[in-house]
C-alpha cells in the first residue's frame, strides 16, 4: 500500500484506494468505489522496485476496468511465478 502511495501518480492511487489519494486514505476518508486490497496483497509479493510500474501498468489499461480482482490476482500471481497466462 505504501509502496504505491509513496510512488504512483494520483490516478493510480485512486484506482487501487477507491477513488481516493493515499493522503485521504490516511486521514479516514471513505472509499468511493471498491478498494483492490486483494490485488495489493499479491503486488507485495512482487519485488519491491517493480511494484509502482506494476500498479501504473494495471491502472493504466482499461482493460482490467472489467476485470475482477480474483482475475487480476491470478494474472499477476501468474508473472510472478513465471507461468503461462
Amino acid at each position: 500500500m505504501h509502496r504505491i502511495g509513496d510512488h504512483c501518480p494520483i490516478e493510480t492511487q485512486k484506482y487501487f484506494f477507491g477513488g481516493l489519494t493515499h493522503a485521504e486514505v490516511r486521514a479516514g476518508a471513505r472509499a468511493k468505489t471498491k478498494v483492490k486490497k486483494y490485488v495489493m496483497e499479491e503486488l507485495g509479493r512482487h519485488p519491491i522496485d517493480e511494484i509502482p510500474g506494476i500498479a501504473e501498468a494495471i491502472a493504466n489499461n482499461r482493460a482490467f476496468d472489467d476485470w475482477t480482482q480474483k482475475e487480476i490476482v491470478e494474472f499477476l500471481r501468474s508473472c510472478r511465478l513465471g507461468k503461462p497466462v
